[in-house]
């Protein structure tokens, strides 16, 4: 940054190097990406002069002078795009035109001292944020509020509860029905079998008693 750009900075602004930097941006600045930081409690920002705008180099991929040159010439900001892929600005610059670029000022707060602060700025919710603010302008209750997460896509368990019982339950269940059975007629058959074989033992001593009457006959009462 040149000498004369840098003083226009309010201090303790005048040095890349600054410390002790107030945790608000310098008086006409805009603020831009307000957010809650990583760290609990915390808020951070970017600051830009007054008639600059924030731009994310980080996201773009083409040419910086050939971007800041579209940017900056107005009405000419046509492109086209060359063999290589590469995109070609389509106006020049004249050379009574001056483009200035600065890099922003990180601004950091803690929630508990917002209300310090002079701007205040805004109060932040959890994953809220402000693409730009100014000092003094009201946002709107919602109106930055993240969008809620989509619902979970979940298996349809009663469809696989009812396939496991189609596949598995039935199955199992069939099986034990027959075992079942077959455990009920081998206890029937068997408690029929014992019963006709205690019955034929208990016929037996009558059955040879009246064997043994029948063989003596009629003559056994005779005297000899």
């Amino acid at each position: 940054m040149s000498a004369n750009f840098l003083s226009s900075y309010p201090s303790p602004y005048r040095t890349t190097m600054a410390v002790d930097i107030p945790a608000v941006c310098p008086s006409g600045w805009t603020y831009y990406d307000m957010a809650s930081d990583w760290n609990p409690g915390a808020s951070t920002a970017y600051c830009c002069n007054s008639g600059y705008t924030s731009v994310d180099w980080s996201e773009r991929h083409d040419d910086m002078s050939k971007y800041l040159r579209r940017h900056w010439v107005q009405g000419t900001d046509m492109t086209t795009s060359s063999g290589d892929g590469e995109l070609e600005v389509s106006g020049i610059v004249d050379s009574d035109q001056t483009l200035m670029v600065h890099r922003p000022w990180l601004v950091t707060w803690a929630s508990s001292d917002r209300a310090t602060l002079t701007p205040e700025p805004p109060t932040l919710t959890s994953r809220m944020v402000v693409p730009t603010w100014t000092p003094g302008e009201i946002i709107p209750d919602g109106k930055y509020d993240p969008e809620p997460d989509p619902p979970q896509e979940h298996p349809n368990f009663k469809v696989f509860d009812l396939f496991m019982f189609l596949v598995v339950g039935l199955p199992v269940i069939g099986i034990g029905i027959i075992i079942a059975g077959f455990c009920i007629w081998a206890c029937v058959f068997g408690s029929k079998k014992e019963r006709e074989e205690k019955r034929q033992r208990a016929l037996a001593p009558a059955e040879r008693a009246g064997a043994t009457a029948m063989a003596g006959g009629p003559s056994a009462g005779k005297p000899s």
